[in-house]
């Protein structure tokens, strides 16, 4: 016969069972009184016993913490950082045992496909030849990346310009990323620079010259300098004598087709011949009124916007320096009397025939790296040329004197004043 269950054989049990219950939810109850006796003291009494009791609890130095993320990202900094990475070509010891050596499948994991059973000397033929191709592609690549990301290398070249300051920034980006305005042979840039994958993929540092260029017209080599790598070098190189080419050029683009719309708009308005004012009549005695937002986004004269850039710089320099220092001064004087934009007077023909010479400086040097401008854009501005150049003969007689333009030099005779040349690439 069975013996009745006793009662208090249950109650024990659950008993035990509340115990456990109450002392898995301690770590409930703790917060849960801290709050409770928070909320009967006044602030000032809060304060000191969190006080007290953040002052018993382990705490990480804010210090320790500090440096420890200092040389954390010094860390990041000092290591070479590359483009892309290029497979590395395996460096295990033959003959190999029965089993592949550890980490070989992870690292190359063409030997899964092929199998286990593989010879390793196929694999590490095969990793071969493709880190050969990589190399060989990789300066086109560097190249165009680098082109792509012209305008964060550029910036501090491009400050404070007046012509830049008129042209967007995703103007400039498309003129160098793609084949619409400027036609770049990636390929013969490489070879001509003489890039290879080996030295762009090779870390340290690097002594070089970078060669800069001045005026265009000469490229002159600068000291021997140490940079952080091969890629910082190249970089520096390319932006000197790629790069500031590069812009010049389609800054002087922008300026022709600029003044020759003001020139092609006012003459337009004139239907008969203009009286000439003195004997021998300069086109600078013709002024064509119009007006120009400055770098404060301000409207004024047109002489007096243009006085402040490159051309009135330079027509200064070469058309007024020396007469007011020959026959005014002995020695150079604090305050240039005659640098002002009504003795400057910068014509609109003044910053077309500057930039019409800058541009056709710029083409004949970019050509001898195989870079040029797409061709029915240049033809276009020639026909504008030669369309003003018959309006001034109608209005003004062939007669009329037309200055070279203000930085026009001995080496700049052989180049022609009013039209775009272009040059030969082959």
């Amino acid at each position: 016969m069975a013996m009745p269950l006793q009662k208090k054989y249950l109650t024990r049990k659950r008993k035990r069972a509340n115990v456990k219950a109450k002392a898995k939810g301690k770590a409930d109850i703790v917060p849960f009184l801290l709050k409770q006796k928070l909320g009967n003291l006044t602030n000032k009494q809060k304060q000191a016993t969190l006080k007290n009791i953040f002052s018993n609890l382990p705490r990480q130095s804010v210090e320790d913490a500090i440096i420890q993320k200092e040389l954390a990202l010094k860390e990041l900094a000092e290591k070479p950082r590359q483009l892309d990475q290029i497979t590395p070509v395996p460096i295990y010891n033959y003959p190999f045992q029965q089993k592949l050596p550890r980490g070989y499948e992870y690292n190359y994991p063409l030997v899964k496909v092929m199998g286990s059973n593989t010879e390793t000397d196929l694999v590490d033929s095969i990793y071969s030849l493709k880190k050969n191709a990589e190399l060989e592609d990789y300066p086109k690549h560097f190249l165009q990346t680098l082109f792509a990301n012209f305008l964060k290398i550029t910036k501090k070249r491009r400050n404070n310009d007046y012509i830049l300051s008129r042209i967007p920034d995703y103007e400039l980006q498309q003129v160098l990323t793609t084949q619409k305005f400027f036609i770049i042979d990636f390929d013969f840039l490489s070879n001509a620079l003489e890039l290879t994958g080996q030295k762009l993929t090779t870390c340290g540092s690097y002594s070089g010259t970078s060669n800069y260029t001045k005026g265009i017209t000469s490229v002159n080599a600068s000291k021997t300098k140490k940079f952080k790598s091969y890629n910082a070098f190249i970089t520096k190189k390319i932006k000197n004598i790629i790069f500031d080419p590069l812009i010049n050029a389609y800054k002087a683009y922008w300026a022709i087709k600029h003044t020759t719309k003001i020139m092609i708009t006012y003459y337009s308005t004139l239907s008969g011949r203009q009286p000439d004012p003195r004997p021998y009549p300069n086109i600078r005695h013709f002024p064509i009124e119009h007006d120009e937002p400055n770098l404060r986004g301000e409207l004024q004269r047109f002489r007096d916007v243009w006085h402040h850039t490159e051309v009135g710089k330079q027509k200064y320099k070469n058309e007024l320096w020396d007469f007011a220092h020959d026959n005014y001064y002995q020695e150079e004087p604090e305050d240039e009397p005659l640098n002002i934009p009504e003795v400057t007077n910068v014509h609109v023909y003044d910053v077309l025939t500057y930039y019409i010479l800058e541009l056709n400086r710029m083409l004949e040097y970019l050509a001898t790296y195989r870079i040029s401008v797409v061709r029915e854009l240049l033809d276009a501005i020639n026909d504008d040329l030669a369309y003003i150049i018959n309006k001034i003969h109608t209005l003004y007689g062939r007669g009329l004197i037309r200055p070279v333009a203000p930085q026009n030099t001995e080496q700049d005779y052989h180049r022609p004043d009013f039209i775009i040349t272009i040059p030969d690439l082959s």
